[in-house]
């Protein structure tokens, strides 16, 4: 008798796991089982399996079998399965080509030139295996898919990979990791609508996050200072404040790194009048941390902001000072051109007289006091 309760209730089993189960004992079950409930949990055991290996795999163990009862099912899943294949490899391309788009790997066409022009180089051949999975000898497991990986390339980037592979662990023998902090695709994130610039910032923003989030699960410091130098340097550009809920938001789930906290904590201070002007962050939960380094970065923007306030204000202090002196100096020189002019009666040259001269009044500074041209006979004011 094969019981099945654990099927029904609930139970995770890896759809791995399951299927491998099915293989070993589907002989029982085709015997002792009816055929809705033999047709039920083959939908159940192939339902979570998508590569080509796979789809083999299944092809394989079925062949020499009499289907005929559950052909239909079969059929139906076989297509499932290539479907979940393509799909997995649409979800993969995007996500590589998103990488590559964003400075994370190399072109594949700088790749393939390199390699149509030169002899095989170290660097191309680890590309290859990446892309191919070619002598892979660990699985990265996220979700349904999988990931065939090499341990000389990973394993020196990521401190907590070698670890799990050979700290004892399960996965030092079964060579598998299993990920369920995240999705291979992108996450989905809230966004509001009717901000149509903020989306746009939202959807630059979040793939960077997620790989961020990524590497320093995995302790991969190179990628998460990388990451992190790309998100600050699209919040350093001018940007719709209604980014930064979202963008917290996003953080919040996953993220821990100190320096990517610090860098959106510097961008909320920034925009910190807009935001609470609109009430904008009461629409999220902010983390005690996270507070607390907004503030200080608030208080930083201060600072740094009475610090450019004094510098233009002594600015503005020199440069009053400089057209001080200037008008001084203007006029000491009128002055003397003045006095010089009612001292000179004649001309040096002709000889004539000089029949007028130039009167400076009492005080130069009242609006109602104007310099008058006298004339040198009979000292008559011609106003000027």
């Amino acid at each position: 008798m094969v019981y099945l309760t654990w099927l029904a209730g609930g139970a995770a089993h890896g759809a791995i796991e399951l299927w491998e189960w099915t293989n070993k004992n589907w002989e029982r079950l085709d015997k002792e089982v009816t055929v809705n409930i033999a047709s039920l949990f083959l939908r159940t055991a192939l339902e979570g399996l998508h590569t080509q290996e796979q789809i083999e795999d299944v092809r394989a163990f079925f062949a020499g079998r009499d289907t005929k009862s559950y052909q239909m099912v079969l059929d139906q899943n076989l297509e499932g399965m290539e479907n979940r294949r393509s799909w997995a490899g649409r979800d993969i391309s995007n996500v590589r080509s998103w990488l590559e788009a964003h400075g994370y790997l190399t072109e594949p066409q700088q790749l393939n030139r390199r390699l149509a022009t030169m002899p095989p180089q170290p660097h191309s051949v680890l590309m290859h295996l990446l892309q191919s999975g070619e002598y892979s000898d660990f699985t990265l497991r996220c979700k349904v898919r999988e990931f065939k990986l090499h341990q000389m390339i990973v394993c020196p980037q990521s401190p907590v990979i070698t670890a799990a592979l050979n700290g004892g662990f399960e996965e030092t023998t079964s060579k598998v990791i299993t990920v369920n902090e995240f999705d291979v695709r992108t996450v989905r994130y809230r966004t509001v609508k009717r901000q149509k610039i903020a989306d746009q910032t939202v959807y630059q923003i979040v793939p960077h996050l997620r790989v961020n989030a990524i590497a320093d699960y995995y302790g991969i410091d190179k990628l998460v200072k990388l990451s992190t130098s790309k998100i600050e340097l699209i919040l350093k550009k001018e940007i719709d404040f209604h980014v930064i809920p979202q963008v917290i938001a996003e953080m919040s789930t996953a993220n821990r790194d100190s320096e990517i906290r610090s860098v959106i904590a510097s961008a909320t201070a920034r925009y910190i009048a807009e935001l609470a002007s609109t009430q904008a962050l009461r629409t999220i939960d902010l983390e005690d941390q996270l507070t607390i380094e907004i503030l200080e970065a608030c208080g930083k923007r201060v600072q740094k902001l009475m610090e450019h306030f004094s510098a233009v204000q002594n600015q503005h202090k020199e440069v009053m000072r400089k057209l001080e002196g200037d008008r001084d100096v203007t006029a000491t020189k009128v002055r003397a051109i003045m006095q010089q002019l009612k001292n000179t009666p004649k001309c040096r040259n002709c000889k004539k007289d000089f029949l007028c001269y130039i009167d400076e009044p009492a005080n130069v500074l009242v609006e109602t006091s104007r310099y008058v041209l006298r004339c040198r006979g009979c000292q008559y004011r011609h106003p000027m």
